[in-house]
């Protein structure tokens, strides 16, 4: 068990997505207290409905803490969406920030920035918040 990759990737997957950990728990997360002994790893039993309820709460596919927790799943992969998510212009641009872009490019990027935008921002599927 891995507590710390966990630890590393929620506090990472939370400020990627602008919550708080009220955010998380108001989003059908863990209740702040848990996600506080989640972040700081002093958290030590899991249960696997309090694994669903992280995943929900931060808006990661079903099963990604449990992976992340027995260290089957690398922590930077459950951050972000994948480059085959956001689309090439979007990963290149993560590793080369200053790169200028064509119109085409820039209008892509826009078309993928608001389809994310409208992921984060929806109700998670089941219609729970």
């Amino acid at each position: 068990m891995n507590r710390h990759r966990l630890a590393e990737a929620v506090r990472t997957r939370r400020h990627f997505l602008g919550y708080t950990q009220g955010d998380v728990a108001a989003n059908g997360g863990p209740s702040t207290r848990s996600l506080r002994g989640i972040e700081t790893a002093r958290l030590t039993e899991f249960t696997p409905a309090m694994l669903a309820k992280l995943d929900r709460g931060l808006r990661w596919p079903r099963g990604t803490s449990a992976s992340l927790l027995h260290g089957e799943a690398d922590s930077g992969d459950s951050v972000a969406p994948s480059d085959a998510v956001c689309g090439p212009e979007i990963a290149l641009l993560a590793h080369h920030p200053r790169r200028e872009l064509d119109d085409a490019e820039a209008a892509r990027i826009g078309r993928l920035l608001l389809a994310l935008i409208e992921e984060i921002t929806s109700p998670p599927a089941g219609g729970r918040r």
